[in-house]
């Protein structure tokens, strides 16, 4: 499938040829796990991620439509609070990227296809740009790093993954991995066995535990899902470890589940 044939449907006008609108229900998502999860680890003693990659970063923040800053803001979510100052007063949308420099003082790699996006990033303290032909590649010839933590959220992973993720996710060195999901299962049989197989070759190939959590796309008519899946890598030892950041994990999303949920059934 082309990353052209579908889009979020954006409720504030142009913004920038993008295929979503920042600051949806999966970004949401997105910014409560890392958050939760950077969090988890530096309160822990042995310190936080050393690094962070992420192939398919974007620019550093995006426009945030009036809708969509008022529906962040009837979120009440206590684990997205701290955006509410540097970003959502200012109009502005973080990437999944700025969130973690927002809460890591650790060193970042990041890449983008898009050149205007990708050059946002020049110049900025800790930050290194990727010299590779596009995400996937930056993510299968990036050094390997137990420790660090890379972020893979391409536009479809769903349309991609066959050939690339088989490649790029699962070499050695990787570390903590979050990737994210655009579940369609629920719009046709073909969407549903692609994602299937999709979870299959994660269960076939990781050979360790993962989480996985999700939300619907809409509080109204959920027809979709976004999801994010953590593959633990040396920084989340097995065990009590493990158990710990799934219990976060659980309750970040489980927030903004009841979030949406409130939004569904109550207006005022």
């Amino acid at each position: 499938m082309s990353k052209d044939s579908w889009t979020w449907k954006a409720k504030d006008g142009a913004l920038g040829g993008l295929l979503y609108e920042p600051g949806n229900w999966g970004d949401a998502l997105k910014a409560s796990w890392l958050a939760t999860l950077l969090r988890w680890v530096a309160d822990r003693s042995s310190g936080g991620f050393s690094g962070y990659l992420d192939p398919f970063a974007g620019a550093p923040t995006y426009p945030l439509g009036a809708q969509t800053a008022k529906r962040f803001e009837a979120l009440r979510s206590d684990t997205l609070a701290f955006l509410h100052t540097p970003f959502i007063e200012q109009g502005l949308w973080p990437s999944a990227a700025t969130i973690f420099r927002e809460l890591s003082s650790s060193p970042m790699t990041v890449y983008d296809a898009d050149r205007e996006r990708r050059e946002a990033w020049r110049g900025s303290p800790g930050v290194a740009i990727a010299e590779a032909a596009s995400g996937w590649n930056a993510l299968e010839s990036a050094v390997g790093d137990e420790n660090r933590l890379t972020l893979v959220d391409p536009y479809d992973i769903l349309a991609e993954w066959r050939g690339l993720a088989e490649s790029a996710l699962f070499r050695p060195g990787l570390g903590t991995t979050l990737i994210y999901v655009y579940n369609r299962s629920a719009k046709s049989a073909e969407q549903f066995r692609e994602y299937r197989a999709f979870r299959a070759f994660l269960d076939d190939t990781t050979g360790v535990r993962y989480l996985a959590g999700r939300v619907g796309c809409d509080p109204f008519l959920p027809n979709s899902h976004h999801e994010m899946i953590l593959l633990p890598g040396r920084t989340i030892e097995s065990g009590r470890d493990f158990e710990q950041i799934a219990d976060r994990l659980e309750a970040a999303t489980l927030e903004l589940d009841a979030a949406m949920g409130r939004m569904a059934v109550f207006w005022r």
